[in-house]
């Protein structure tokens, strides 16, 4: 039944238990992912926990953006797979 177990919310309110609400679980474990030990996470000010985590936003898609590069150069002809090889190595 809902709101059995938790109380029931208006639409767009946000909650803890939304499952797709970011909250400091998801926070610690993209601050881990980047590097960040758990000992150091603890003792960061909100202020430095958003600066990381949009640093390590900022890395992901970056990392994002070159697998979709990669996956687009595997599809491609030799030619346009020298184009995209050229364009990551300078060579």
């Amino acid at each position: 039944e809902p709101g059995f177990f938790f109380a029931e919310r208006e639409p767009g309110t946000g909650s803890a238990h939304d499952p797709d609400a970011w909250g400091w679980a998801d926070a610690c474990h993209c601050l881990t992912v980047a590097g960040h030990r758990w000992c150091d996470i603890r003792d960061y000010t909100l202020a430095q926990v958003r600066l990381f985590l949009a640093a390590a936003t900022r890395e992901e898609n970056q990392r994002q953006r070159m697998n979709l590069i990669l996956m687009r150069a595997a599809q491609a002809d030799k030619e346009g797979f020298d184009k995209i090889w050229k364009m990551l190595t300078g060579k």
